[in-house]
């Protein structure tokens, strides 16, 4: 059984707000900016918008472009945090429009990176609405622009990163795996490598790349730094590459680490069922019978009771 790990958990963004990977344009003591963060982080959309809508016009002039980019970018941001995602699909294409007229022989490298910067936030909201074709469009603008202007490191990281997920969602693994090479090479703060190993250990395994495969596993094992998640995920793939080798114990060993994390966490419903699934493979190769709570998991709905999965009666 190949178990696809391309599906919800590694094509799915966290939180509404994009990482904080681009420097701010705007001066430190901007009072609309520190109040829209501030309602951004509470959630509080509508309040935000109503003093956007009023900043947006008067910041649209010469010398105040960054202010104007940058409040767009908080604008679609509450209106993905409202999941009003065709509102802040059009604010940023108006924005783009604008800020490439007034800088249409390209001359201004940190404007185009401000447009590079509006691109981003575009991909986000397409791959909100599962609009992925749309959403690679948006990362591969990002990236021209992003490479032509020199913008390297954890932006460009994260761009290449989010593209090679997209890819990978249509099984275009060879080209995921050039996005996510050219991910590492630009991740010179080690903000994603442990996750960009375990992408690239899951790209080789479709492309049955075994020793590849086992390879990046060991390199992702190595990072000390790494999220919980990434580590389930790493431990997952050694059990899956583990089973096919025949090493039963190892399989074993390292599919119940993963699911040790898969069940304690409500929002991994789908890769606990995998875990699942490859534990009752495992079974399976010992010749002993799938366990009664596979099928049960597998054939009913799953509920969480204090975060623990449990089926539904």
């Amino acid at each position: 059984i190949r178990l696809s790990l391309v599906g919800s958990e590694m094509c799915k963004e966290t939180g509404l707000v994009l990482p904080n990977i681009f420097p701010q344009n705007n001066p430190p003591l901007d009072p609309v900016a520190i109040r829209v963060e501030g309602l951004l982080s509470e959630k509080k959309y509508d309040e935000a918008l109503v003093l956007l809508e009023q900043a947006i016009p008067a910041a649209q002039k010469p010398g105040n472009w960054d202010k104007y980019g940058d409040y767009t970018l908080s604008m679609a941001t509450a209106y993905r945090g409202k999941k009003e995602y065709q509102k802040s699909l059009r604010c940023l294409q108006d924005a783009i429009d604008v800020l490439t007229s007034v800088n249409s022989n390209g001359a201004d490298s940190s404007r185009q990176v401000l447009i590079g910067r509006l691109w981003v936030s575009k991909a986000s909201s397409h791959r909100r609405l599962e609009q992925y074709g749309e959403s690679l469009a948006a990362y591969q603008a990002a990236i021209s622009i992003f490479e032509k202007n020199g913008y390297h490191g954890s932006t460009l990281t994260y761009v290449y990163k989010n593209a090679a997920q997209v890819y990978q969602r249509y099984s275009y693994n060879q080209q995921a795996e050039n996005y996510l090479q050219a991910a590492l090479r630009n991740d010179t703060a080690h903000t994603w490598t442990a996750e960009l190993y375990s992408l690239l250990a899951n790209t080789c395994l479709f492309m049955d790349s075994i020793r590849c495969a086992g390879e990046y596993c060991r390199l992702g094992q190595a990072e000390v730094k790494k999220p919980a998640n990434i580590q389930a995920e790493i431990n997952k793939i050694e059990a899956e590459l583990a089973l096919r080798s025949g090493d039963i114990a190892t399989a074993k060993r390292q599919a119940q680490a993963a699911l040790q994390y898969y069940q304690s966490t409500p929002t991994e419903t789908d890769n606990f069922i995998r875990t699942l699934t490859l534990l009752a493979d495992i079974a399976a190769r010992q010749n002993q019978p799938r366990p009664n709570k596979i099928h049960i998991f597998i054939n009913q709905p799953i509920i969480f009771v204090h975060g623990k999965p449990r089926h539904k009666k």
